[in-house]
């Protein structure tokens, strides 16, 4: 069985429903490998761009959420200003306090 866990972990996340959810998510997660090595290479192929696409999506929402912020934070005056040296000499100082 390529890409599939142990039969008994599978039967074991089964038979008692609710058992181990890191073991039913391996399941589930190995069943859609499975699914997907059942495709053609085509529709493989398509997914694989899909799947791509819909990841570029969601790491552009993320940082749009994260431009957001540190517009928000630099509106309430949040930010540190100052050049690379009085960075770490402003942590330095919060380590020691």
């Amino acid at each position: 069985m390529k890409g599939t866990i142990a039969p008994s972990a599978k039967i074991q996340g089964e038979a008692i429903g609710f058992g181990n959810p890191a073991t039913m998510q391996t399941s589930t997660f190995n069943q859609v490998l499975e699914n997907i090595e059942s495709l053609s290479i085509e529709d493989q192929e398509a997914l694989m761009e899909l799947m791509q696409r819909r990841f570029v999506e969601r790491r552009r929402a993320e940082i749009a959420v994260n431009i957001a912020q540190a517009k928000e934070e630099y509106q309430a005056d949040q930010v540190f200003r100052g050049t690379f040296d009085e960075a770490i000499a402003e942590l330095n100082q919060r380590e020691t306090l």
